[in-house]
């Protein structure tokens, strides 16, 4: 079996990606992974009631741009509706609190914050993925090791008995068979590093010597400065001179790398969601809280969201939210 050849930076990996084409290793290797005939997207379509009202929005600051766009988009569509945008550092709190009615996050509330909205408000929320990005694994351009196996990150990352130290234990050669490996990741609050944990290590501990840093820019930088580094995150508006790490699946001939075909079929194992949550409030649904989510899920909610670096989900996940949300208040 042939190494998939490299990219030279994950920038390129990206337009790839957002482009929706074939990475450079499945042209050059030959046929890669059978291409994913995703179902579309629903367009929104206004329903005809006149809708009047202020809608209390939040989300996490760096989703402003996104959830802006999407109230402009509703008010042009119904313009007897109001929203106040609530842009706090804990949106879930602020939700389950009930200062906010739809609050988009990245990371699923736990079973105790569910439990708590449920007694608080004498329902559970509704749950929506709106959205999701991939935990891009990639190293210093000078590092010969283009493709890893699920085994090999967790033991890079992974505290264990065959818990990888040199590059060599990974497959390099000559003289970085001794070169120590350094991984870096984001803080491990965040959703990237916890959606990594449970993907690529089932949810145990990281290596005690994984750095941890405050956010993927500055895993990037890291990497950029140390040969022997690898990190993880979401690397893809970041930019800089790193190469992607392509991840060797049982199965597959090729590489998969975390190409949008790649995120949607699911076949890119390391990758966090969008959330969307909904307090009802009252059955039936508010009109204004039907509508606003119905946006979300369509294709104009996903182009929003896409400014912010995320992909779409399929639209078969969509329609399937979109029929959550009519059932409603028919039970």
């Amino acid at each position: 079996m042939r190494s998939a050849p490299f990219l030279s930076t994950l920038g390129l990996v990206s337009l790839l990606a957002l482009a929706g084409c074939e990475s450079t290793s499945s042209r050059q290797s030959g046929p890669g992974p059978a291409a994913v005939q995703a179902v579309p997207l629903p367009t929104y379509t206004p329903s005809g009631d006149y809708l009047q009202g202020t809608l209390r929005l939040g989300a996490a600051p760096f989703l402003a741009p996104y959830l802006t766009e999407l109230s402009t988009t509703f008010k042009r569509l119904h313009w007897g509706a109001y929203t106040d945008l609530l842009l706090p550092a804990n949106i879930a709190g602020e939700f389950l609190a009930g200062k906010v009615t739809v609050a988009v996050n990245t990371r699923p509330l736990s079973d105790s914050e569910k439990l708590a909205f449920t007694e608080r408000f004498n329902g559970p929320p509704l749950e929506f993925r709106i959205g999701q990005e991939p935990v891009d694994v990639f190293v210093h351009p000078s590092n010969p090791v283009a493709t890893l196996t699920p085994e090999q990150v967790s033991s890079i990352f992974g505290l264990g008995r065959s818990a990888a130290g040199t590059w060599g234990q990974v497959g390099a050669s000559g003289g970085w068979a001794g070169f120590p490996i350094n991984p870096v990741a984001p803080a491990p609050g965040g959703e990237i590093t916890r959606a990594f944990q449970w993907a690529a290590l089932g949810g145990g501990p990281f290596n005690p010597r994984v750095m941890f840093t405050d956010s993927s820019n500055q895993v990037v930088r890291r990497v950029e400065q140390d040969p022997g580094a690898i990190g993880i995150g979401n690397a893809r508006l970041a930019g800089g001179a790193i190469k992607a790490i392509g991840l060797q699946l049982r199965g597959q001939r090729f590489a998969i790398f975390p190409t949008r075909e790649n995120l949607m079929s699911g076949i890119y194992p390391y990758r966090s969601f969008y959330y969307l949550y909904v307090n009802p409030r009252s059955r039936p649904m508010d009109p204004l809280v039907r509508e606003f989510t119905r946006l979300a899920l369509s294709q104009e909610g996903a182009n929003a969201l896409g400014r912010t670096g995320a992909f779409p989900l399929d639209g078969a996940a969509a329609r399937q939210g979109l029929a959550e949300l009519a059932a409603f208040d028919r039970f």
